[in-house]
């Protein structure tokens, strides 16, 4: 199980709010987790059966994924997070080896070794050579 606490604001920690928690909460994937990262304002977890969920704040495209609607909510400074784990559908069939997040943006490594990012990339962070910000997870 995933356990979070901390600062709440923009749904990074998960747990369906952007309240700020003291203590430690399950956060709910309905799956085993076999690891986890966090960033600035937003984390990546994966599951034991290779899944990929993201939560938090999205804006620069580092959750990878358009939250559904029932997970979002309107941050303090107006723009929507994802308050609830989004399942990032588009790296389905990587099997993830590592996770790892920056400030505004996220990567993803494979088993097979490839190299998935996402979100900010104004200094090149994705390893992308001078592409713009990426909403959608890219292979390097």
């Amino acid at each position: 199980r995933l356990l979070a606490f901390g600062c709440g604001e923009a749904g990074r920690l998960g747990l369906g709010d952007q309240r700020d928690r003291t203590t430690p909460s399950s956060v709910p994937l309905g799956e085993a987790v076999a690891m986890a990262a966090a960033g600035g304002a937003h984390s990546l977890a994966t599951t034991a059966g290779g899944r990929v969920y993201a939560f938090g704040d999205g804006r620069q495209g580092q959750l990878g994924v358009e939250p559904p609607g029932h997970a979002t909510a309107m941050s303090a400074t107006g723009h929507r997070c994802c308050v609830l784990p989004a399942w990032v559908e588009a790296l389905a069939a990587i099997s993830p080896r590592a996770v790892a997040c920056g400030g505004d943006f996220s990567l993803v490594v494979a088993h097979d070794g490839s190299l998935y990012s996402f979100g900010a990339n104004s200094f090149g962070q994705l390893g992308l050579g001078c592409a713009p910000d990426q909403r959608a997870p890219c292979r390097e």
